[in-house]
């Protein structure tokens, strides 16, 4: 079973959660905003996804979930359940692993061009990936490498974007499980704005996904699988 581990509903697995219901896996989803509780047993769980959402790790006081979650992935991890998040996701591994979360030097929304570190290049995760990708981003913060961490990709504002804690606990700051329609509905969720400046980014931001998404979801794909053959 895939555990899917949702921050805010608009976020949900996306790609990721297509790609596992096609290779016939079941699935729970745990809508955490929603007051959903967290699952006590842990022993069907093939894979936990931690997902994205728009608050921060150390906004506990105003998401309270935000804590129980926080245990509940250091007990997935302490079991060695498979843990693979997304940005707010991965940002939520490494603040239970003991790393610091933080406000990242630039906002980064769009597409980036991240780069396989030596790490990332031997990794099985991005077997018969490029070393340099365009890469989906959509965030605020970033965080330092838990102890023990490696790190698998690098950005050149942004550094920390992927690691691999163990051989079964992966985080990325990007997010490989969207889809257009997700990006139209994070677009007019999170540009709350009306002026012609938000509009414009908006359009320029769906526009460039639509032009670039067989490819980014043919990138998707390859981890996805590299994924599927690690758990």
């Amino acid at each position: 079973m895939i555990l899917y581990l949702k921050n805010i509903p608009i976020e949900g697995p996306g790609t990721l959660g297509h790609f596992f219901t096609q290779k016939g896996f079941s699935s729970r989803t745990v809508e955490l905003s929603q007051g959903e509780p967290l699952p006590r047993d842990l022993h069907d769980i093939e894979l936990a996804v931690i997902l994205g959402g728009p608050m921060n790790v150390y906004e506990e006081e105003k998401f309270s979930f935000l804590r129980s979650e926080t245990e509940f992935i250091k007990g997935l991890i302490e079991q060695d359940v498979p843990v693979f998040g997304l940005c707010l996701g991965a940002q939520l591994i490494a603040k239970a692993c003991g790393a610091k979360v933080y406000r990242s030097p630039v906002e980064e929304i769009g597409f980036r061009t991240l780069v396989l570190t030596e790490a990332g290049r031997k990794d099985p995760l991005f077997f018969g990936i490029d070393r340099e990708e365009q890469y989906f981003e959509w965030h605020g913060d970033t965080f330092d490498l838990p102890k023990g961490a490696e790190l698998l990709l690098e950005g050149s504002q942004c550094r920390n974007q992927a690691f691999r804690l163990g051989s079964k606990v992966y985080g990325f700051q990007c997010h490989m499980e969207v889809s257009l329609d997700m990006v139209k509905a994070w677009a007019d969720a999170y540009f709350l704005g009306k002026n012609k400046e938000d509009r414009d980014r908006k359009q320029s931001l769906v526009k460039n996904f639509a032009e670039s998404q067989e490819k980014f979801c043919q990138l998707s794909e390859n981890i996805y699988n590299n994924l599927l053959n690690l758990i």
